[in-house]
């Protein structure tokens, strides 16, 4: 009997030693014990359903720290629910709201945008889609999220949240008026990109003078909840360790290579229409390849006559298709020089014959870029245009190759360019002056530094044609030295 009492007593003590320490489970600093836990923010799903929120990559924080976060809110009616293997309790907590703050979002999935939403629900967040994904167009982007800022009450955010990995999303602003444009520009700017070391989008937000400027990467949306000041909001994603640049100072400190590209910015701030600045950059460019056919080449491909009608032609066309045209007749012309000795055979005149063949093949060429659908009808006038006033100039590249004087029988050229003027009505097309490709003139206009390179071509291109000189003048006082 007293082995039994003994057992009895043993397995009793053994019970409440186990009851002790299992109330004494160790606990972290937010009061969880350790064990896994998935956190969900909805009464509307089923009980043990995971959730979780799709944003690209997983919260580098564990549950119960988002849970602890949320929980030390207070003030907003929310249901939290946990759950893990060994315990299912569900938490009835408020969750405070922040400052007001405007999300806006751009080129993500549904999926994400969807989850997004649930997340600007707690945060009293206002999430607008501004554009879908599947809109390519920058200026049809941008006339939609002009059109959705004008109906928003700005007053009532102060932040301005954009996720995208473009930075023309951000052209809206400029079609704004000047009210609406200053009211956006007191806010602080978050702009969500997985290219934060984009210099292109640096320079365009810094440009743009908000109060405050941010780029990081996407990982930053789960901590957006502790926007209450930006000062402390800076504080705290510095110590959670991401990968952001703050815009709080002048770029050109950071990056004083940009002195050029913020230069352009500057004047475009001012007032200066983009279509003459892109016209500026464009001319270092087309003299670059100027300097390299004349100076380099051999061909005498720069002179008053060209230039003036390059410049015509690409008013009434487009300057792209005009370097396009010039670029024909350089090959053509270089062609030419390996092959003058079969020319000079010609009974017909050298001139008319390079320039026949020079439309034909530019005839060619527009045919192909209409095929690849990389122009439309109403182009292919304006570029017959362009090419009718181009061709004028472009004479003086054959004309100095068979070392005539200008041509007197314009026959042949006017044959051409009546074809082709009824080829451009053919095809329908009404517009003599058009758009410029807008792809070129956004990469020309974005990386202004592009022109260095043509005016450091320039530039030797010059001492080059110094040293020639000098030689020749040397030659020459040598050689009168020697009929002495």
């Amino acid at each position: 009997m007293k082995k039994i009492l003994k057992i009895l007593l043993f397995c009793i003590l053994n019970i409440l030693i186990l009851n002790v320490s299992a109330q004494n489970v160790q606990v972290d600093k937010f009061g969880f014990q350790d064990k896994p836990l998935i956190f969900k923010i909805s009464d509307d799903y089923p009980e043990n359903t995971k959730v979780e929120w799709e944003f690209g990559d997983n919260n580098k924080e564990t549950g119960r720290e988002v849970i602890y976060r949320y929980n030390n809110l207070g003030q907003y009616n929310i249901k939290t629910k946990i759950q893990s293997k060994n315990f299912d309790e569900e938490i009835n907590s408020e969750i405070k709201i922040v400052e007001k703050s405007g999300i806006f979002i751009n080129n993500i999935s549904d999926k994400q945008f969807k989850a997004l939403d649930e997340f600007a629900n707690i945060n009293d967040f206002h999430l607008e889609n501004l554009s879908n994904s599947t809109v390519k167009s920058s200026a049809l982007k941008n006339l939609e999220i002009k059109s959705k800022i004008e109906n928003l009450k700005l007053d009532n955010f102060n932040y301005i949240i954009v996720w995208s990995n473009n930075a023309n999303d951000l052209d809206f602003i400029y079609g704004l008026d000047k009210e609406k444009k200053e009211k956006l520009r007191e806010k602080n700017l978050i702009f969500i990109t997985e290219d934060i070391s984009n210099i292109y989008l640096q320079r365009k937000i810094d440009n743009l003078k908000f109060k405050n400027s941010l780029i990081s990467g996407k990982e930053i949306i789960y901590d957006l909840i502790e926007i209450k000041k930006y000062e402390s909001f800076l504080k705290y994603i510095t110590q959670r360790e991401y990968n952001f640049i703050n815009l709080d100072k002048d770029l050109i400190l950071k990056k004083p290579y940009l002195v050029f590209t913020l230069l352009t910015d500057s004047l475009i701030d001012s007032g200066l229409n983009p279509e003459i600045l892109y016209i500026i950059l464009l001319l270092p460019i087309l003299f670059g390849f100027m300097s390299i056919a004349n100076n380099i080449i051999g061909i005498r491909f720069l002179n008053k006559f060209s230039l003036i009608t390059f410049v015509i032609g690409s008013i009434v066309g487009s300057i792209e298709i005009m370097l396009l045209f010039y670029l024909i007749a350089v090959i053509q012309a270089l062609g030419n020089k390996v092959t003058i000795d079969k020319l000079n055979l010609l009974k017909i005149p050298k001139e008319n014959f390079n320039l026949g063949l020079y439309i034909t093949i530019s005839l060619i060429t527009l045919f192909i870029l209409k095929y690849y659908k990389l122009i439309g009808g109403n182009q292919i006038n304006s570029y017959a245009m362009s090419l009718i006033i181009g061709s004028f100039g472009i004479i003086h590249v054959f004309r100095q190759i068979s070392q005539r004087k200008l041509l007197k029988n314009l026959k042949i050229i006017s044959i051409n360019l009546v074809s082709w003027i009824i080829l451009a009505v053919y095809f329908g097309g009404n517009n003599l002056i058009i758009a410029n490709n807008t792809e070129i003139k956004e990469k020309i206009l974005s990386n202004p530094e592009i022109i260095l390179i043509f005016i450091l071509i320039n530039v030797l291109a010059m001492i080059y044609s110094g040293l020639r000189v000098t030689e020749y003048i040397t030659y020459k006082k040598i050689y009168e030295n020697l009929e002495e």
